[in-house]
């Protein structure tokens, strides 16, 4: 699903892993609020991308061994304007995963959960009352 906007606002940075290979974490760059949080003030973003936890580039080539959707029951959230993950992909991915309930934030960002949060704790609240 073509659409992302986040690697070319995405620093490499190399470290080492435990095995002693050598590794790419991926940090947002400054100018990464539009494609990553473009629906908080500057200053919550700011404050996001000054202590997130980086992620390994190495995790977009690794195959998921096992996933949870396949055993579990599963809920998604749609954030419309997501440009970090195509809002088609994630469709995509919540009706491959034959999830309960998909709910869809036409004005959010990949960061939905921060910038709609009550519709996201509404979610989370509609899923454990379903599995309780």
């Amino acid at each position: 699903f073509p659409g992302s906007e986040v690697l070319p606002v995405s620093v490499p940075v190399p470290y080492t892993k435990a095995d002693g290979t050598t590794g790419t974490d991926l940090y947002l760059s400054k100018d990464g609020q539009a494609a990553f949080a473009a629906d908080i003030p500057a200053a919550s973003f700011r404050l996001l991308q000054a202590t997130q936890r980086p992620f390994d580039a190495d995790s977009f080539g690794y195959p998921t061994q096992a996933a949870a959707w396949r055993t579990i029951p599963s809920w998604g959230l749609v954030a419309g304007r997501d440009k970090a993950i195509p809002p088609a992909c994630e469709r995509w991915m919540y009706s491959r995963a034959n999830f309960r309930k998909v709910v869809e934030v036409p004005t959010a960002s990949h960061i939905v959960m921060i910038s709609h949060p009550k519709i996201t704790a509404d979610l989370i609240e509609d899923a454990a009352r379903a599995t309780s």
